[in-house]
This record gives structure tokens, sequence and C-alpha cells, in this order.
């Protein structure tokens, strides 16, 4: 697959989405999932035990200021959470999306848009070997 091509079709449903988290100012809470999204009880008891009820995301012990995005994973497949947020509001999975206010930990709904290429590296602040000045 080409740089940059987005597939949807790697994502879960929206629908599946839904039922493993929900929004709550800004964070996904991991919902408390059925035993049909897991392979045997072992799994999903598993799973309950760890992460039901809790909030989506890091849990590694890289510090989240040197993560760009927060992700959290469903089923092997990692997903950013901002992407996740606004795909549970819009019914949809959308390729770009521009954190308003350049905080990319800031995944309020209000601070999400869709935007393009262009638009997104606007806001990007200077790489800190940048000697020119220019971004």
């Amino acid at each position: 697959m080409p740089m940059g091509k987005f597939d949807k079709s790697r994502f879960p449903s929206i629908k599946y989405l839904n039922e493993c988290v929900y929004y709550d100012d800004g964070n996904l809470i991991f919902k408390e999932r059925s035993l049909n999204h897991f392979v045997n009880r072992t799994a999903f008891n598993s799973w309950i035990t760890r992460f039901s009820g809790k909030i989506a995301g890091p849990s590694s012990s890289i510090p989240i200021k040197r993560r760009r995005y927060k992700t959290f994973c469903i089923n092997r497949i990692h997903i950013n959470i901002h992407t996740a947020v606004f795909a549970i509001f819009n019914n949809d999975w959308i390729h770009r999306i521009d954190h308003i206010d350049g905080d990319t930990h800031n995944n309020k709904i209000d601070n999400s848009r869709v935007s393009t290429q262009s638009q997104n590296m606007a806001n990007s602040k200077r790489h800190k070997d940048n000697t020119s000045g220019y971004k």
C-alpha cells in the first residue's frame, strides 16, 4: 500500500468500536465486552480483569510526553485515540484529524477537526534541529 493511503478496512466497524469503548471527556474507556469478542473464556476473563472500565491508551514505560499521539489497541489493531474519538462522533473513519490547539494529547471532540495534509502541517511545530527558522 502506498505511503499516505488510508485504508478504512483495517479498522474495526464503528459498531464494534462502540461495543468496545465509550467516550468520556477526551478519553476512551474500555467497556465490559461480550464473550463473542474473544476466542475463548480464558481470554475473555483475562481481558475483563485487566482492562474493563479502564482508560484506553498508553500503559508502557515510555513517558507520555515523548509519544506523539495516544494510541490503544483493539484486536491487535493499533488506533490513534483522536481518530477513534472522531469516528465515534461522526460514524466514519476519517484519515486526517487535526488537533485544533496543537496539543496531540488533548483528544476532546471539540479539539478535533478534519483537515488536509497542508492544513495539518501548518499547525506542526518546528523540529528541534531546525536552524533556518522555517517549518
